[in-house]
């Protein structure tokens, strides 16, 4: 799969993003932080493949990823473009004051 070029405005989306998540996101909570735009699954299978997101981290058995890393292989991958309209994220809520996802068994 070949990576598309980012340019400035993609880049400040990515920056964007990134101040509003945490520096980091395990892969089990990373359809989550992202409003499903991908599954915990599908990255552990392109993971496997050697095609998913960049500088990926095992802490114990857990893999984290860096978000802005999350971010640009997003953009890379699959494209990413700001709809007309809309500026900024201005007015979402801070990640400190989201609601904080519920365990499942």
């Amino acid at each position: 799969m070949g990576a598309k070029r980012l340019d400035a405005e993609v880049l400040q989306v990515i920056d964007e993003w990134c101040a509003q998540l945490p520096p980091v996101i395990s892969r089990k909570k990373l359809d989550w932080f992202l409003g499903g735009i991908v599954s915990r699954k599908h990255i552990a299978n392109l993971d496997s493949a050697g095609e998913g997101p960049a500088d990926r981290i095992l802490v114990g058995r857990e893999t984290v990823y860096p978000t802005r890393s999350v971010l640009i292989w997003l953009a890379e991958t699959r494209g990413l473009k700001r709809l007309k309209g809309i500026r900024s994220l201005e007015g979402m809520i801070p990640f400190a004051d989201a609601p904080v996802p519920q365990q499942h068994p």
